[in-house]
């Protein structure tokens, strides 16, 4: 017998915890929503899926999450650099909470910011 394993629930600790250690990777400003990210947010939440500005982790039929990030940079950075900081700190953060199941981490690079 195959049992369905039961969707997976993403506490709101999760989210706040995402937020300050993205917030506190150096070169990056701040959290946005424009264009196709404010999109996905607003499907998200008619969907009725929990979403933060700039921040989206979502949930497949086979239980795989994708975690999609959207920040502006600070003006002098290098985007691949501070791309793949964000990648490996959120990575760090969700891992204790669902690691087997984290398939995609996107960093969407709005804008960039003096």
């Amino acid at each position: 017998m195959n049992k369905e394993e039961p969707d997976i629930i993403i506490p709101e600790e999760l989210y706040t915890n995402l937020e300050k250690a993205v917030l506190a990777v150096p070169g990056v400003s701040e959290f946005t929503d424009e264009g196709f990210q404010l999109l996905k947010r607003n499907i998200s939440q008619v969907l009725g899926l929990k979403s933060h500005k700039g921040l989206i982790i979502s949930q497949n039929k086979r239980k795989e999450i994708r975690i999609d990030i959207s920040v502006n940079l600070k003006d002098g950075f290098q985007v691949k650099e501070i791309a793949g900081c964000i990648q490996k700190t959120v990575k760090d953060i969700v891992a204790p909470y669902m690691e087997k199941y984290i398939t995609e981490i996107d960093v969407t690079i709005t804008n960039i910011v003096e």
